[in-house]
């Protein structure tokens, strides 16, 4: 691990447990990932090209995509890490 140059970020939980939200955003994207490779048969090189693309549309208009409860935006797509993921997979295609 390289040497950290400023302190991390820490964040508790709704139950209290202290996550570092960037390791935890990676096991999450590695996770999902793994499923939609899973599901849909598709080489990384594919996967990495739509979720790419799925990125740029959300970052395009964050006000619109994030983290949804019901119909209820509750935190747009740029302003919690756990949001993106979120949000792709809540995503529908054409």
């Amino acid at each position: 691990m390289p040497p950290v140059s400023r302190p991390p970020t820490l964040l508790t939980d709704f139950d209290g447990v202290w996550t570092d939200p960037v390791r935890e955003r990676e096991a999450v994207r590695r996770a999902f990932e793994a499923a939609l490779r899973e599901v849909s048969g598709w080489r990384p090189a594919r996967i990495e090209a739509v979720l790419e693309r799925g990125r740029a549309e959300l970052a395009a208009a964050p006000d619109r995509h994030g983290w949804r409860i019901g119909d209820a935006l509750t935190s747009f797509v740029d302003e919690d890490v756990f949001a993106l993921p979120t949000a792709l997979g809540g995503q529908r295609g054409p």
